[in-house]
């Protein structure tokens, strides 16, 4: 289980790190699970409030937070009146938008304000180079000694 979990995060990483533009996620892969919504594109998305909308209408815009990189926030609304906009984030970081779509607002943050997620693309932050293919992935992880064989063995020892 543990190395499926390495595999998937390698393959984002190789994803983003490929990938020179991604977007909020499309209206359609938004689901809610209790009180909070989630989307799995790309990278996982999921709101940190908790939200009393039971169906996202549309997308209403990103909003970015930073300096020179930073964090997305994906904006959409409801039919339902008296709600607060769903805002959805991820753990990834993106370089600042230059794109004329961004604007900043009067409290420093960059808004794109659209009604398509098109109209708002994020370029993802990659600090290393992911590994170049699945070899270079299996290769690596056999290579990582296990750590919990390693402290099982050490506490026997005593």
């Amino acid at each position: 289980m543990k190395q499926l979990i390495i595999i998937s995060l390698f393959l984002t990483q190789i994803i983003l790190a490929n990938s020179n533009t991604i977007y909020c996620p499309e209206v359609s892969d938004l689901k809610k699970n209790g009180m909070h919504w989630h989307s799995k594109t790309i990278t996982s998305w999921k709101s940190y409030e908790s939200s009393f909308v039971d169906h996202v209408e549309s997308f209403i815009g990103a909003q970015w937070n930073g300096i020179k990189v930073g964090t997305i926030s994906c904006i959409y609304s409801s039919k339902e009146e008296n709600v607060f906009p769903v805002s959805i984030q991820n753990k990834y970081m993106f370089v600042e938008p230059t794109q004329t779509t961004w604007k900043t607002g009067s409290d420093g943050y960059l808004n794109c304000i659209a009604s398509e997620v098109k109209e708002c693309p994020l370029t993802p932050y990659v600090e290393k180079k992911a590994p170049k293919d699945t070899e270079e992935i299996l290769k690596q992880i056999r290579d990582e000694p296990n750590k919990d064989q390693q402290s099982n063995t050490n506490y026997n020892n005593y």
